[in-house]
């Protein structure tokens, strides 16, 4: 596989995601009142939070069963065959138990919207499961052109074929429609790809005698963490909801939405860092795969310092620009995301690690804590400070899991997520934002963009001079290869 190539095509087809997600979020924000913005946005993060569940852990699992499985064909074919089994199994009851006034009542959210939204829940649920698949075969090509590229722009192209017919209802119908025809093309590849592979999948083979007693055993803790992971990201948006009127869960959302660019080459690496990592792990390479994973966690910080430094530096001017005046009131919340966001890039894919060590145990725990701060954090801060301490919850609770997730790493394992190199990376970083605040104390441009254009040249300047990017970071893409 070549890393590098691979890279760049994620990046750039999560960069295409990510660009028509936030042309349609923009569309949505500017075309209907901030409370009923925040009502649709809320329901997709409820429906992606059970999507998650309905995966049953088996979206995270099925990458590293097949990356050091590959080659057993039976083994494979079963593990595919049950955990799709039990994945349509367990959308077939949430969907019944979501179907009740108890839910609704319990997530504090509008029954017209999420009525037609919950039925997303199909395509998300089985979009990743597939995407975890190709992952596990470290094929990229259907990732990108299915989920990164179509699945947004078809979604893109509805709204502005129906201009006229833009209400949250509306907008709600596009958004299903445009997952579940992603999903037909999803099972379609996927069907194609491991028929190529592996050969038909029979009834005989299914139900062999070989047993994936493993498979379960890693699968179920990694269940339990996808609960807690999806309840902790999702925390700060349900306690809004109890507390906060609709117009401010929107302005909420607004800052979020935006802070989520600083993940996006996280998220877009993760579909190759886990089979990388399991790989290294796997065949006991503790060093090599602590190295592999300390220099990434360098290049996804020095990245994303550009979306973040924008976000934090010129927060009220870009939620201006990109939304309106009227949501100006988040740009101290975009402020506390934005650094929460930073700080989870910088250190890396340290839960993914435990993942591939194996240890899907300690990150069922370590998540267990990170919902329970959340939770405790954000209804205190939030009652207390608005939108402003919610944003804070995230920021504690994020720092708090990595954290954890570093400390079990060295402690268990010996292996070190955080070293030298990114010490001084993030001494560096500081630097820089030192020295970027003292330019835009003594200069400053009416303009943002032109302030923006001058602080990242300036970044990247002494980002060549002090060789922050050196022959050690070569030496490591080798390694990788």
């Amino acid at each position: 596989m070549n890393f590098i190539k691979d890279s760049i095509i994620l990046v750039i087809g999560f960069l295409i995601k990510l660009i028509f997600t936030l042309l349609i979020d923009r569309f949505i924000a500017t075309n209907i009142l901030p409370d009923l913005y925040g009502v649709y946005k809320y329901s997709v993060t409820i429906a992606t939070l059970f999507s998650n569940i309905a995966g049953l852990g088996f979206q995270s699992s099925i990458v590293r069963t097949i990356s050091i499985n590959k080659n057993n064909n039976l083994y494979i074919k079963k593990v595919i065959s049950h955990s799709l089994f039990l994945i349509l199994f367990s959308i077939i009851i949430l969907i019944c138990i979501i179907n009740t006034e108890v839910f609704y009542n319990i997530f504090n959210i509008s029954i017209e919207v999420f009525g037609i939204i919950a039925f997303a829940i199909i395509g998300l649920t089985l979009n990743q499961f597939i995407i975890g698949i190709f992952s596990g075969l470290k094929d990229v090509k259907v990732k990108i052109i299915v989920n990164d590229i179509f699945q947004p722009l078809l979604f893109f192209v509805l709204l502005f074929l129906f201009p006229n017919s833009i209400n949250v209802l509306f907008i709600s119908k596009l958004f299903v429609w445009s997952i579940l025809i992603t999903t037909i093309l999803n099972l379609f590849f996927a069907n194609k790809k491991l028929v190529n592979l592996y050969g038909s999948f029979t009834f005989k083979e299914i139900n062999s005698n070989t047993s994936i007693r493993d498979y379960y055993k890693y699968t179920l803790p990694i269940l339990v963490t996808t609960i807690f992971i999806g309840f902790s990201l999702s925390a700060d948006k349900i306690v809004l909801s109890k507390i906060i009127d609709a117009e401010q869960i929107g302005l909420y959302f607004s800052a979020f939405t935006l802070s989520n660019i600083l993940g996006f080459v996280l998220t877009s690496l993760l579909f190759l860092f886990l089979p990388i990592a399991s790989t290294f792990y796997g065949k006991g390479k503790l060093l090599g795969g602590s190295l592999v994973s300390a220099y990434i966690s360098k290049w996804l910080m020095l990245v994303s310092f550009i979306p973040f430094w924008l976000l934090f530096n010129y927060s009220e001017d870009i939620l201006i620009w990109f939304y309106s005046v009227e949501y100006k009131n988040a740009s101290y919340a975009l402020k506390i995301l934005a650094i929460a966001g930073f700080i989870n890039v910088s250190v890396g894919f340290t839960g993914q690690s435990l993942l591939a060590l194996g240890d899907s145990f300690s990150q069922m725990i370590i998540r267990f804590v990170g919902v329970l701060v959340t939770l405790l954090l954000a209804y205190i801060l939030g009652i207390n400070y608005g939108i402003n301490g919610i944003a804070y919850s995230v920021l504690i609770s994020l720092f708090l899991t990595n954290f954890l997730q570093i400390t079990v790493a060295y402690y268990k394992f010996k292996v070190a997520l955080i070293q030298k190199v990114n010490v001084i990376s993030y001494s560096y970083i500081l630097m820089v934002m030192f020295g970027l605040y003292m330019r835009n104390t003594i200069a400053h441009f009416d303009n943002f963009i032109i302030g923006f254009i001058v602080d990242i040249f300036i970044y990247s300047l002494l980002t060549f001079l002090f060789r922050i990017i050196n022959v050690k970071d070569y030496k490591v893409v080798k390694l990788i290869h």
